[in-house]
């Protein structure tokens, strides 16, 4: 009787309140094979009488007690498009302190498709335990055989059981990590489930939780006939020159393409004009290759390093109106330089005092940007150019975010270098830089 008032319940809002159709299914779960059968029997019932009206309703049974779990697909090739397919899985996670030296980590994981279910619990984890998972990463001292590991391990440090074990069910799905502060500190996307890293899967996206984000700000509504807009700031202190090399690799690359490309390079890619502009609300992508500069005190305070020093901050974009929708920050604010060997920057030694990543990535999501790509450890150079140069080639090609940025991490992978696992993206893996050319989002 439940089951038949919530359906027709249901059918009845989509039915005036749904007009472009975004409900698309409703998952219903029982594990008792009994009541199993008596609402297939109800929900048969009332697709019968729904088809009375003229509207039609399918029913999908799907006998979880005789459906076995799915086998991840096998690999596809790095240059293929489109890598990910169908909704993606969510991970819901937040660290509290817990009593001195310890946290608590709570997480909820999301299930995606037919046997969609909540999966929650929680972990109480020693600080000093998880500082001796991350700081070979941060330290720079990792080798592409720790990754697996260190992925094992943070996953085995951080999720309940039940989790984990719902993760490697959804390892055919990107997944999007939902975190606060505190667990934007830990390198997720090193995270190894089974027998894999989600991140090179089917791909991984976080999402910051805050009290002081802004909605995004960026327009959406580009004319078919108006080419992408880049604006390319390239080594503003001038002391960088695989940052000048990579500003040059893609001078030529987007030359190539329907792009207008905006440059300012070196001593001219001074805070005032890039904020000027910046203003015109004219850029569809800001990438930036050079130094980036963070304050552990105060994190909004991180920001890109232009010439002369200035920073440029996610407050500086408070007074803008239409701002990029991606922001690609291709610098090291770990080091504060880019290296080209293995560097030997001492490890924090109280995990709050590290917050890299959610430095530079929280000024600018706080000002508005709805896309951001950043490191969390000190990248090298030849990683850099080769990401950017995959990431920008798939996107240009109109692939998604999400599989733009995986097939970037494959690459990385195959060099082989832990920097696979270096890039970060808060955003929207379904984001396409077609969609702003007026091309179909598909």
């Amino acid at each position: 009787m439940a089951l038949e008032q919530q359906l027709r319940g249901f059918v009845a809002g989509v039915e005036h309140a749904d007009p472009e159709e975004v409900v698309r299914r409703i998952s219903i779960c029982e594990i008792d094979s009994r009541k199993y059968a008596a609402l297939v029997r109800a929900a048969r019932e009332v697709a019968a009488r729904v088809q009375d009206t003229g509207l039609a309703l399918l029913i999908d049974e799907v006998d979880a007690a005789a459906t076995a779990p799915r086998q991840r697909p096998a690999r596809t090739t790095p240059s293929a498009r489109n890598v990910v397919a169908g909704d993606p899985a969510y991970l819901l996670v937040s660290m509290t302190a817990a009593g001195r030296g310890a946290y608590e980590c709570r997480s909820s994981l999301l299930t995606a498709g037919a046997k969609a279910a909540v999966l929650s619990g929680a972990v109480t984890l020693d600080r000093a335990d998880l500082l001796h998972h991350i700081e070979p990463l941060e330290a720079g001292m990792a080798t592409t055989r720790d990754l697996a590991r260190i992925g094992t391990a943070l996953a085995r440090t951080l999720l309940p059981t039940t989790v984990r074990q719902g993760l490697e069910t959804m390892l055919a799905r990107p997944l999007v990590i939902v975190h606060d502060r505190e667990a934007s500190r830990v390198p997720w996307e090193v995270l190894r489930v089974g027998a894999t890293h989600p991140a090179l899967g089917a791909g991984l996206s976080r999402r910051y939780t805050s009290d002081a984000l802004s909605v995004a700000r960026w327009r959406d509504d580009h004319d078919a006939s108006d080419p992408l807009r880049v604006l390319l700031i390239v080594d503003p202190t001038g002391d960088l020159s695989g940052a000048a090399a990579e500003g040059e690799a893609l001078r030529q690359l987007l030359g190539r393409r329907s792009v207008t490309l905006d440059v300012l390079s070196g001593r001219d890619a001074t805070r005032t004009r890039i904020v000027a502009a910046l203003g015109t609300g004219a850029f569809d992508v800001l990438h930036f290759a050079g130094h980036a500069f963070f304050d552990a005190g105060e994190p909004e305070q991180g920001g890109l390093l232009c010439a002369g020093k200035e920073v440029l901050r996610g407050a500086d974009l408070a007074s803008l109106g239409n701002l990029p929708a991606l922001v690609f920050c291709n610098a090291c604010e770990a080091a504060r330089v880019r290296k080209r060997t293995r560097v030997s920057a001492s490890p924090a030694r109280q995990f709050g005092l590290r917050r890299t990543m959610t430095g530079i990535a929280e000024a600018f999501l706080t000002g508005g940007v709805a896309n951001f790509l950043g490191t969390h450890w000190p990248v090298g150079d030849d990683s850099a150019f080769a990401f950017s140069q995959s990431l920008y080639g798939s996107l240009l090609t109109g692939d998604r975010l999400g599989d733009a940025v995986l097939t970037a991490r494959r690459r990385l992978e195959a060099i082989p270098t832990v920097d696979w696992a270096d890039y970060v993206h808060y955003g929207s893996p379904a984001f396409r830089l077609a969609n702003l050319q007026g091309k179909s989002s598909g």
